[in-house]
């Protein structure tokens, strides 16, 4: 018995308390190599990786403990980034209460949403284009995601696979459009792939191969999809997913 508690506790990974918090967080949340607490005043902050401004203290200088969000009346914060083959990014957005976004760190994919594409990082924040509605943001990879007041989503940043849901696969630097057939309530962006909750139960696929499930895949290249197609729901939430590419 002790040698099967030892095990499952070498199993365990190793925690850290975050110290220098200057208010009690409401919420965390974490990109790929940094990590964003909001509190209750709408102000937040960042540490961790900041090769490219992600923490948009004005600075690239990592920080191990947390620093100043470069914006205040924070509703809710999205770390993102990643780490591949391809290279490695970084970037936060913060949604505000009044609906505005603001954005900083990598933009070689057009995440800031400020219709600029540049390898040139921003240290500090840039208003997104176009939204003033918001109510709800989500980070994945390379791109966003936001819903505003009336259920409608707009994505922008790396569309290679058909993320961002315009039906392409070309890259956006402002906030597209997705088609849905009902108002969304809920929106989640994945490593390469974007979810939503509508209203009445649907699952969205992005993808042209519908008759079977995705394969759950972490490649630097994932398969491509295409259009969102809507099938029948088979659980709680609406779904616009990734699916394997007919051969």
């Amino acid at each position: 018995m002790a040698s099967s508690a030892t095990a499952r506790s070498r199993r365990r990974p190793p925690t850290t308390t975050v110290t220098a918090l200057f208010q009690t967080p409401i919420s965390i949340a974490a990109g790929s190599s940094h990590a964003c607490a909001l509190y209750a005043s709408g102000e937040a902050a960042c540490w961790g990786r900041n090769l490219y401004g992600q923490l948009g203290d004005g600075s690239q200088i990592n920080r191990a403990i947390p620093v100043v969000a470069p914006v205040t009346g924070i509703r809710q914060i999205a770390p993102g980034g990643y780490s591949t083959g391809e290279g490695s990014g970084g970037q936060t957005c913060a949604l505000l209460t009044g609906g505005s976004v603001y954005c900083w760190g990598s933009n070689n994919f057009g995440q800031l949403g400020n219709a600029a594409m540049s390898t040139t990082v921003s240290t500090a924040a840039v208003q997104v284009a176009g939204i003033s509605t918001g109510v709800e943001i989500s980070m994945g990879r390379y791109h966003v995601c936001v819903r505003d007041a009336v259920g409608k989503v707009f994505c922008w940043g790396r569309n290679s696979v058909g993320e961002v849901g315009d039906d392409t696969q070309t890259d956006r630097s402002v906030p597209t459009a997705v088609t849905l057939p009902r108002p969304a309530v809920h929106v989640v962006a994945g490593g390469f792939h974007t979810c939503a909750l509508a209203r009445r139960q649907q699952r969205l696929l992005l993808g042209p191969q519908l008759e079977r499930p995705a394969r759950r895949r972490q490649p630097d290249h994932p398969p491509h999809a295409r259009a969102v197609h809507v099938v029948p729901a088979v659980g709680p939430a609406n779904c616009m997913d990734l699916q394997p590419k007919r051969r």
